[in-house]
């Protein structure tokens, strides 16, 4: 039996025009997200398997309730290092429970509830893993979904408040909660009252975070204006690359930007000795033209420490092998040999 269209009604489109901009909301937000959390850059999980990107999935939403329940030694650069697999098997209840929960309500119809667990699985599907992303695990991206799992627990602890007839359990429950979270959270303040102090404390828990690292040596040099400091940690993040890469592979390019920036400083600091090692480590890749600009960098970098040591007629003889292949640095060549460019012209 078709139904009659009342008069009044409002036209279909309309009708459907909340849902549209649901979806709507929904896309852009994910593409927002998606940006946000890959950074435009390359994304390490791609070549992951889909299964185990589903299993690394499960394992952080199984971590991620744990520490909705226990917020203890927060970090923003947690690993699945050492969670156990079992945990994935954890996390698949409790996203089973989940969408349980707004089935029922739907049904019931609970609005409230559904749009509460909606908010989490919506805000947290972006960042579950199971598309690639740039790490597995990381708390931070967290306080959206946390809105939806919150909604939930308020709703209910009201639910009961009104089943028991007791008007003052759910405030008491959000001031005992508040409390309880109190240490907790003037704890983590201090961790973020600065980049500086925000990355020491996150090496504190993950010393291995080469992300991390080169966050801290660029607040350090750019922030604090602490070139030694910078150099510092970049010199941990290059003996870190020594030891961990496989003997006979070439360096990555993250390896070489620290190499570079050891060079530049080391000359910035009247070190042209240790500044031409780094320089020699980055000139491994000279065949590669990947690695052109890095090359370029190196050789001017090299050029420069000569000179630094008295070295002109040997500063001389280097560039010269180099400037009729890369004549991109004849400037930097003109000004290192204080407007002699080899018979290069300079450009304009």
């Amino acid at each position: 039996m078709v139904k009659k269209k009342v008069k009044g009604d409002p036209p279909m489109a309309m009708r459907f025009a909340p849902a549209a901009a649901g979806v709507f909301a929904f896309l852009a937000y994910f593409a927002a997200r998606r940006a946000a959390i890959t950074g435009g850059g390359e994304e390490t999980s791609v070549a992951k398997a889909f299964v185990t990107r589903v299993v690394e999935a499960l394992q952080s939403l199984a971590v991620y309730a744990q520490l909705i329940v226990v917020p203890n030694n927060l970090h923003m650069e947690r690993t699945l290092g050492g969670v156990p697999t079992w945990y994935a098997g954890v996390g698949a209840v409790l996203l089973c429970v989940l969408i349980l929960i707004i089935a029922v309500a739907w049904r019931g119809g609970h609005p409230r509830i559904v749009m509460a667990g909606g908010l989490f699985l919506i805000a947290w599907f972006p960042i579950s893993g199971i598309i690639p992303l740039n790490a597995p695990l990381a708390e931070h991206w967290m306080y959206v979904p946390l809105a939806g799992v919150l909604w939930l627990v308020a709703e209910g602890v009201l639910r009961a408040a009104k089943a028991w007839d007791r008007p003052l359990v759910a405030p008491a429950f959000a001031g005992i909660a508040m409390l309880a979270l109190l240490p907790v959270t003037v704890d983590r303040n201090e961790d973020w009252k600065d980049n500086i102090t925000l990355f020491e404390a996150t090496l504190e828990d993950n010393p291995n975070s080469i992300r991390v690292r080169q966050n801290l040596a660029v607040a350090q040099e750019a922030v604090e204006e602490n070139l030694p400091a910078a150099v510092g940690t970049y010199r941990a993040l290059a003996a870190y690359y020594d030891q961990t890469r496989p003997e006979g592979t070439p360096p990555t390019l993250e390896e070489l930007e620290v190499h570079l920036f050891l060079g530049k400083s080391y000359l910035e600091l009247g070190r042209p000795d240790a500044a031409m090692r780094h320089f020699q480590r980055v000139m491994v890749v000279s065949d590669d033209a990947r690695f052109r600009e890095f090359t370029a960098a190196a050789v001017v970098g090299i050029g420069e420490a000569f000179v630094d040591q008295g070295s002109i007629v040997q500063a001389e003889q280097f560039l010269s092998q180099w400037i009729q292949a890369m004549p991109e640095i004849a400037d930097s060549v003109w000004e290192i040999l204080g407007g002699r460019s080899l018979g290069f012209q300079r450009r304009r």
